[in-house]
């Protein structure tokens, strides 16, 4: 949709982590390091530019958002409302969760 609806070429994509400070090295929980780093280094490889996770405590400031064009916030997180989304990369559907997005 990021294509299509909002006519972003190439998006890049930031991504928080569900933990809080991003599961601290899998301290504070391993969702970062078993799900969901493993999901973006998928998507990474089928040409789609995303990054993360990173902590939601610090992803908000303008010097990381002038780099993205949206962030998908995981529900544990801070998000400004929130959306159903299935994520589908290539043919490997990859999650289906209620996320919070921000475009920008």
């Amino acid at each position: 949709d990021l294509q299509r609806k909002f006519g972003i070429a190439k998006p890049r994509i930031l991504v928080t982590g569900l933990n809080p400070h991003a599961g601290e090295g899998g301290y504070l929980g391993r969702e970062e390091i078993d799900v969901i780093s493993p999901v973006l280094h998928t998507a990474q490889l089928k040409g789609i530019d995303v990054a993360g996770p990173y902590p939601a405590e610090t992803l908000f400031q303008p010097k990381y958002l002038e780099q993205a064009d949206c962030v998908l916030a995981m529900p544990a997180v801070v998000g400004f409302g929130g959306s159903n989304v299935t994520i589908v990369v290539g043919d490997l559907v990859v999650g289906s969760a209620l996320w919070s997005v921000i475009v920008g």
